[in-house]
């Protein structure tokens, strides 16, 4: 899957974080298909890292800006986490990984996502706050 701008959230902290994730998955995706298993676990050691930072930024952020909707979007990071590692785990399960972090990231970052990236940027309207610089954990 090519990265496109519907992948966006309209808040740059996040689309960074989000690119950087697809780029890992995109990485994993090639080197299963080149059969590199060793440097593939190298991947998704990195994409589980980065993935529970970027998990992290966002619930900072929602519990920062009081986001109605917190636990059920956490619910679903917790779901991926477990699902990855369960994967992951899996004998043969390797086509099934591949496959469910892109469904799950373009249908994420597209939906849940967004919702919660439209809570946020109204909460700065209303505070008269603007976004951080670019790679600010603070967003």
């Amino acid at each position: 899957m090519q990265w496109n701008k519907t992948f966006e959230v309209g808040m740059r902290c996040l689309d960074e974080q989000h690119h950087h994730l697809h780029d890992l998955m995109v990485d994993l995706d090639r080197l299963a298909e080149a059969g590199d298993r060793d440097a593939m676990e190298g991947v998704l050691d990195e994409l589980i890292r980065v993935t529970r930072y970027h998990f992290a930024v966002e619930a900072d952020l929602m519990e920062v800006y009081g986001y109605p909707d917190r636990d059920r979007h956490l619910e679903e990071h917790t779901a991926f986490i477990h699902d990855v590692g369960r994967m992951r785990e899996e004998s043969g399960a390797l086509v099934e990984l591949r496959v469910h972090l892109f469904r799950w990231f373009g249908g994420h970052s597209t939906g849940a996502d967004r919702h919660f990236v439209e809570h946020v940027q109204g909460a700065r309207s209303i505070l008269g706050e603007a976004e951080p610089p670019a790679g600010s954990v603070a967003a």
